[in-house]
């Protein structure tokens, strides 16, 4: 693979691991055909932010271009969607690894469905929905509201079960889900951590904890967790 001879800033595999995308210094992404060895697209952009991602279909990129989140058709290079983006956003990649993309701003956050070029589902902190998971099947958020932790159906804006709180209500800082998706594990920015019985709407079991990573004094925005495959075991890391 020869990506034009200039510097490549970034790559990334599709989901399939048939394609291959790279950044190229000069702003262009240039995706390879991994089986044939050759040129598949190339989709033409400007220096700036090299964050880019394939959609789960693999048929074209998210990048951000020009104060936008633009997904753009890998072999016709046609535009399919843009997402305007407010004033000193960016992408959260760590959080951008399904199907919604992550974007964080001082003016508030928005998820992006990477999988719907046309019917996008974007929702935003200042609608006072803050998500901070996406559950297994990429159809439900647990978002922050000012009452407690909710859930909602991404397709219909539809809440689901009872809001789910807890004593003193300090910031939530991370979540995630059981893989099978009936817990919902809730960070805090004091340390403790809270598993929610989504199936009969309760809390099932808190754990208190000193070990978590901090990148400052509480709350720390940057602390984030995640559950392994089989939903027992807890990992806990600092982003920033």
């Amino acid at each position: 693979l020869s990506p034009a001879g200039e510097t490549v800033l970034a790559v990334r595999f599709d989901h399939a691991a048939r394609r291959v995308g790279a950044v190229l210094e000069g702003g262009d992404i240039e995706v390879y055909d991994l089986a044939e060895g050759n040129l598949a697209g190339r989709v033409a952009g400007k220096p700036g932010d090299p964050w880019f991602r394939f959609s789960p279909e693999d048929g074209w990129v998210w990048r951000v271009h020009e104060g936008a989140l633009v997904a753009v058709e890998i072999e016709s290079g046609a535009e399919q969607a843009r997402v305007p983006l407010p004033a000193g956003a960016s992408v959260a990649p760590l959080q951008s690894q399904g199907q919604f993309i992550a974007v964080t701003a001082p003016s508030g956050g928005l998820w992006v469905d990477a999988a719907e070029v046309s019917r996008r589902r974007v929702w935003t902190e200042a609608e006072g929905l803050r998500p901070f998971a996406i559950g297994p099947n990429g159809k439900v958020a647990a978002c922050v509201t000012p009452e407690g932790v909710v859930r909602i159906d991404l397709g219909t804006g539809i809440r689901i079960g009872r809001v789910m709180s807890w004593d003193g209500a300090p910031a939530v800082a991370s979540g995630a889900f059981t893989p099978e998706g009936n817990f919902l594990a809730v960070l805090d920015t004091v340390g403790m951590v809270r598993f929610f019985d989504l199936v009969d709407n309760k809390l099932f079991k808190a754990i208190a904890t000193d070990a978590l990573p901090r990148s400052g004094p509480p709350p720390s925005a940057t602390v984030h967790i995640s559950l392994d495959p089989s939903g027992n075991r807890l990992a806990a890391f600092d982003s920033a």
